[in-house]
Formats: C-alpha cells, sequence, structure tokens
C-alpha cells in the first residue's frame, strides 16, 4: 500500500511539474527555463535535472515523451547552433558570402557567433557535421583580410631587418598599431613618450616592443562591410586616432580593413 502511494504521489508531482512548464512554454515560445528562474526557481532546477536524466539513460521513455510533446529542448546549445546557422545562411543568400561585418550594428551577435566558430574549430570543438554545414556555406575558416601579403598584417619588430651599417630600419613607418595582447590594441605616433601600457609590456618582455601593425601614413578610406556589397566608407587622415569602428574591426580580425594608399 504504501509503495503505490509513493507511485501515485510521483505520479502527481510529475504532472504538476510538467504543466508549469507547458504553462511557461505557452508564455514565453520556448521550454527553456534558466535554472534561476526567479518566478518558479524549482522549474528551472526540475528542467534541468530531465536534460541530466536524458544524457546519462534515466529517463523514463513515457516521460520523455511526455516532454517531447510540448516541445521540450533536450539541449538548448544545439537549437541556439541551428538558430544561427539559419542566420548565417541567410546573410550568405544575401550578400554572396560568410564574412560577416563586426560594425553593423544588425550583424553584432551573427558576427561574434562567426568568431566563436573559428575559435571552435581551432580547438576542435566543432563536431564534424557542423564543420561540414559550414564547408556547405563557403565559411571561411580565418577572418577576412588574415592571410593577405599587405601592409596591414601584424608585423613582430624582431623580423624587421636593421640596416648593418647605419643601425637604422630599411623600412620606415608612420603611426603604429600595438597589439597588447587580449584584445587590447594602443596606437602609437612616435612622438614623445610611449604611454605607460606600452612601457608596461616592454619591460614584462626583456626590453621587447609589441608586434604591431604598420599604419598608412597618408590619408585613407577604409572599406568595412562584405566583399561584393557596397562598402561602409570610413576616412582616416593618416594622423590622430583611428575611427572607432575601425578599431573594433581590428580586434575583431586582427588587421586592418581594406583600404586604399
Amino acid at each position: 500500500m504504501q509503495k503505490v502511494n509513493t507511485q501515485n504521489s510521483q505520479r502527481k508531482a510529475w504532472s504538476r511539474m510538467v504543466k508549469a512548464l507547458s504553462r511557461y512554454c505557452l508564455q514565453h515560445g520556448n521550454c527553456d527555463v534558466p535554472a534561476n528562474y526567479k518566478d518558479n526557481p524549482s522549474l528551472g532546477r526540475w528542467v534541468s535535472a530531465q536534460r541530466h536524466k536524458k544524457k546519462v539513460g534515466e529517463l523514463a521513455g513515457s516521460r520523455e515523451r511526455d516532454l517531447d510533446k510540448i516541445g521540450f529542448t533536450w539541449s538548448p546549445s544545439c537549437k541556439s547552433w541551428e538558430e544561427m546557422y539559419g542566420r548565417l545562411s541567410e546573410f550568405k543568400e544575401k550578400h554572396g558570402n560568410c564574412d560577416v561585418p563586426t560594425c553593423i550594428k544588425e550583424y553584432k551577435h551573427l558576427s561574434r557567433w562567426v568568431h566563436r566558430q573559428r575559435i571552435r574549430f581551432r580547438s576542435a570543438e566543432l563536431s564534424q557535421d557542423q564543420r561540414d554545414r559550414l564547408d556547405e556555406v563557403g565559411f571561411r575558416w580565418t577572418s577576412a583580410g588574415k592571410g593577405n601579403k599587405d601592409s596591414s598584417l601584424l608585423i613582430k619588430p624582431e623580423n624587421v631587418q636593421k640596416n648593418k651599417h647605419t643601425d637604422s630600419f630599411p623600412l620606415q613607418f608612420g603611426e603604429k598599431l600595438y597589439s597588447l595582447g587580449n584584445g587590447k590594441w594602443v596606437q602609437y605616433d612616435g612622438n614623445g613618450h610611449k604611454s605607460e601600457e606600452i612601457e608596461t609590456y616592454i619591460a614584462a618582455h626583456g626590453g621587447q616592443e609589441p608586434p604591431f601593425i604598420p599604419l598608412p601614413k597618408d590619408p585613407v578610406e577604409f572599406d568595412l562591410g562584405p566583399v561584393g556589397a557596397k562598402p561602409l566608407k570610413l576616412h582616416w587622415e593618416g594622423s590622430g586616432s583611428l575611427p572607432s569602428l575601425v578599431l573594433e574591426f581590428v580586434r575583431e580580425n586582427g588587421t586592418l580593413p581594406r583600404h586604399d594608399y
């Protein structure tokens, strides 16, 4: 008798939580209840528990079917990936490529997702299916502009050869954009003392200057946006602070946007 009562209690508890999840789904359009859902904390914990039980093979088939009927998502990360992949496919159809710009507000979220896929690819975190599907839409595994042999590439100071006789550098640059690591870039025009950030880097690296991007000496037009589409043009005089959108592009891609001297 005790066993029957326990089973009835468990069924009632299960039914109660399924109904609560159904109400959440009707209200929010999905079953992805946050673990810290303040309106019903126990529901968020319960949802996480069902996903774990399914993963380790401890969820009864009847209960799995109950959740499937209300559109339960067993792997939210996979659902999110599919949604972003769909947005990338739409971008490709519209623009003819997968080079999502970082500087256009409309594509900010998508461009960050694209960047994460490149990182996940390098660290072998993407599944073979995900790699194949990205290849199908012409995804480039390096950022636009990387690998081009032009003056926008990052230069390491030790790779700039000195003149044997004068001890001077044969290559003369205008301003420089130093890479200090962790997405930090500092512009320096060569006049006066270097900034405290650059000096700190030099002191921490045995007197070695940071790698840098040489900036054009003359006025220049930077083109932002996907290849083949009408670009957003940003003018720079060849001195003074770079436009903020250009700096944002550099942080995302490690190189200057397309430009003509």
